[in-house]
């Protein structure tokens, strides 16, 4: 964040396939293993709720037709979602 500091506004795409596949099933195009977890992933999206700079954080590259489990990926997109737009209200 400190790097960013003199950013004058900020717009954050997050690619869920930058997640790792095993935790949360192979609902994306690029599924990738050894990614992040669900927990860095909010972690490092409260973080940038919190600047005053945020104009959009969005989570992309979900596509339940790929999930073999289900619909885990974007029930894993939707509660990191759920736990950000708080943050994102304040």
């Amino acid at each position: 964040m400190e790097r960013l500091q003199d950013c004058y506004l900020l717009y954050i795409s997050f690619y869920v396939d930058s997640m790792d596949s095993r935790l949360i099933a192979e609902g994306t195009g690029t599924p990738i293993r050894e990614g992040f977890t669900p927990a860095e992933v909010l972690k490092l999206l409260q973080e940038f709720a919190k600047a005053e700079q945020l104009i959009c954080l969005e989570l992309v590259e979900v596509n339940p037709l790929l999930n073999k489990q289900g619909n885990q990926t974007a029930e894993i997109a939707f509660s990191i979602l759920e736990e950000i737009t708080p943050l994102l209200c304040e």
